[in-house]
């Protein structure tokens, strides 16, 4: 799921920076910030395994 996230991450990025209108940068935002807060949740996991994300490559 991490990769699926970081994936998403460039296009919301994208979105929230270059979309003509203030609906799409917010919900582009909303997003991020939610998948971020999840991206950190799974990293945090892992690591409390001694896991770590597998490679985006």
């Amino acid at each position: 799921m991490l990769r699926h996230h970081e994936g998403g991450v460039s296009m919301l990025e994208y979105g929230r920076d270059h979309a003509q209108t203030a609906e799409v940068r917010n919900l582009s935002e909303q997003i991020l910030s939610a998948q971020t807060a999840e991206s950190e949740l799974m990293r945090g996991l892992l690591s409390e395994r001694g896991a770590q994300p597998l490679p985006m490559s």
